[in-house]
Formats: structure tokens, C-alpha cells, sequence
């Protein structure tokens, strides 16, 4: 049906919806108290689309997949009250935090999916990213040099790095059974460990890097970036933080050419509309949690 052009370029369907009375905050965001919808009736339409982004991981299309999951996160990320406002999200780790790919902002740092998320939300933002930074090794810019950097009043944090300890050649992915210092599976448990002591309340998600091309460039190593993810994920169950785990559901893999051409500068580095995608998506997981 199309819609009638009423008087001077109001349309029927704008003038239906300034007859609703829904009260925003400064965000633009629809409160819950103030919504036209019952809490029940939210609860039910939310619910639905949690079901529609699990089917729509089963997707084999990489750059559809990817456009259906932003699709609904922009859905449930605008839909209803911001759970996070008041919260203190600290993001720590590497060039894909740090925003490497994104646009120069006014302070000189790079515009990351973090700041985005900053759109959407009155949590304030801490981030941590620095570009190169591994999990492990001896270098500051290594997050387990770095990670007591984290705010003591963190509310929640954001663990998202591990794909340049997979580029480096030196570096070995190491295993439950060879934990050793200065291996990722090692480090990484440091890591987790440490936080976990010296952050007992706070939230932490740990995300996993997606699907690129870089892992066929690596290939000749013999390295698996899917071992070095399934490192994380699995230390991440041992203490309990949640997973963001991007490289199981295919969400922006960049070896799709349409995903890479759209939403990449590269081959990893997501630009400005990319940036935006993957903080719409991670925001989506965060609100899940407290809604």
C-alpha cells in the first residue's frame, strides 16, 4: 500500500506516529516506563528477535549474515530503555578496539567500534585499545603487562584481542597441558586469572576476533586461528565471563569480498561503518545481559 502525501509533505504514517505518546531520553531512546508497549508485550518482541538472530548465524551467505545480524541489532539496540546508563564499560585490547581503519577524531586518536557504542548508551567508556597489542609477549603494549590498567570500578569489561598472537610466528597457542608463560593459552590464563581476582564484580565478556584472510596468509605457519579462538572461549567457561565468540558466527568475516569491500580498509581493520556494525553488535550482546 502506498502511502498518501498529506498537505505539505506530511506523510499518513508520520502523522499516525506523532499522535503516539512515547517520551525519549537524550538518546532518542524509547524509556520502558513511558513506552506505548507493555512490559510484557517488549519482553515478547525482544525474545522474537533473539530467536531471529540465532537463525540467522545458520546463514551461508557471509555478507548476508552479516547485514541480517545488523539488522536486528539496530532493532535492539534503539528498542526500549538503555540498560547500561550509569554502567563503566572499559574495552581493552588491540588495533580493532584502538580503531585503526576508523576516521581521526578531534583528540587524534582513531574512531573504533567504541566509540559507537558510545552513541547509544550513557555508560561511560573506557578504551584501552592500543594497536599491535597482543595477549601475550614481553612488550608493554602486551595486555598481560597491561591489564591492571582497568579501572578498579569497572562495572564491565571488554576483553577483545588474540589475532596478532596468531600472526606471530613466534608465538605458540600452547594448551592446558603446556601453559607455559609467554604461550597465548599461558598468558592468556594469566590474564584471566588476574582479572578475575582483581575484579570480582564486574562483568567480563571476552570476544573473539572474526573469520578474515589473514588466516590464509598464515597458513604456510601451520598456525590455526581457530585453535588460538578456541583457547579464549575455553578459558573464558573456566572463569566464568561471558563470550561474544564473532568467529563462530561468521558475523563480518572478511573472507567474503562483499564484507570486506563494505565494511573493512583492510583485511582486519574495520572503517568508520564497519566500526559502527561491530559496536552495534557487541552493544546488542552487553544490553542482553541486563535487560
Amino acid at each position: 500500500m502506498k502511502i498518501k502525501k498529506i498537505g505539505m509533505g506530511i506523510t499518513l504514517f508520520s502523522m499516525l506516529f506523532s499522535m503516539l505518546s512515547i517520551n525519549t531520553n537524550a538518546r532518542g531512546q524509547v524509556s520502558r516506563e513511558a513506552a506505548t508497549y507493555s512490559d510484557t508485550e517488549m519482553d515478547r518482541m525482544i525474545a522474537q528477535q533473539y530467536k531471529l538472530l540465532r537463525e540467522a548465524y545458520n546463514m551461508e551467505d557471509a555478507f548476508k549474515l552479516t547485514k541480517r545480524v545488523d539488522k536486528i541489532d539496530s532493532f535492539l539496540v534503539d528498542f526500549g530503555f538503555d540498560p547500561l546508563s550509569g554502567k563503566k564499560i572499559t574495552f581493552i585490547g588491540d588495533s580493532i578496539t584502538a580503531g585503526n581503519g576508523g576516521t581521526l577524531t578531534p583528540d587524534g586518536t582513531k574512531r573504533g567500534y567504541p566509540d559507537y557504542i558510545a552513541q547509544y548508551t550513557d555508560a561511560k567508556i573506557v578504551n584501552l585499545g592500543i594497536g599491535g597489542a597482543q595477549i601475550s609477549g614481553d612488550s608493554s603494549k602486551a595486555i598481560v603487562n597491561r591489564y591492571e590498567e582497568i579501572p578498579e570500578d569497572s562495572d564491565i569489561i571488554v576483553f577483545f584481542a588474540g589475532v596478532n598472537d596468531f600472526l606471530n610466528e613466534n608465538v605458540s597457542c600452547g594448551s592446558e597441558s603446556h601453559d607455559d608463560e609467554g604461550t597465548f593459552y599461558g598468558d592468556t590464563k594469566t590474564c584471566f586469572e588476574g582479572i578475575s581476582e582483581r575484579y570480582p564484580n564486574a562483568d567480563v565478556y571476552v570476544v573473539t576476533t572474526y573469520h578474515n584472510r589473514l588466516e590464509d596468509y598464515t597458513a604456510y605457519s601451520g598456525k590455526d586461528m581457530k585453535q588460538f579462538m578456541n583457547a579464549l572461549t575455553e578459558l573464558a567457561r573456566d572463569y566464568g565471563f561471558h563470550i561474544i565468540d564473532l568467529y563462530e558466527e561468521g558475523f563480518l568475516n572478511t573472507n567474503h569480498i562483499l564484507v570486506r569491500n563494505a565494511f573493512f580498509t583492510d583485511d582486519i581493520h574495520p572503517d568508520d561503518l564497519g566500526a559502527e556494525v561491530l559496536g552495534r553488535h557487541i552493544l546488542m550482546h552487553l544490553q542482553r545481559q541486563y535487560r
